[in-house]
């Protein structure tokens, strides 16, 4: 789930699909695959979009600025990110029927 308010507050919730997740104990199941963050958000001259995270489960990126460059398509949002070793991270987000 990924929500951007026209106040400028944003909020992410990913998780793998079960069928992908890892094998493990009940207490690292609920973490595992699971990524969250909230914060302030904008969009940059470059079309770019850039999350302010202000609350994160993973520690490290609570302060942080995570930078997205942004493609639309028909009801889609694809978000791509630099990943580790020059890779890329792209996820692809279809907007949900109201």
């Amino acid at each position: 789930m990924l929500h951007y308010a026209a106040d400028g507050w944003m909020s992410a919730l990913l998780t793998v699909h079960p069928d992908d997740a890892p094998v493990v104990s009940p207490f690292e199941e609920a973490a595992a695959g699971t990524v969250a963050y909230a914060g302030r958000w904008e969009r940059e001259a470059d079309g770019s979009v850039v999350h302010h995270v202000q609350a994160s489960h993973y520690a490290p990126w609570t302060g942080t600025d995570l930078v997205r460059q942004v493609q639309f398509g028909s009801g889609r949002l694809e978000l791509t990110a630099a990943g580790a070793d020059d890779s890329q991270v792209r996820i692809v987000w279809r907007r949900a029927d109201a």
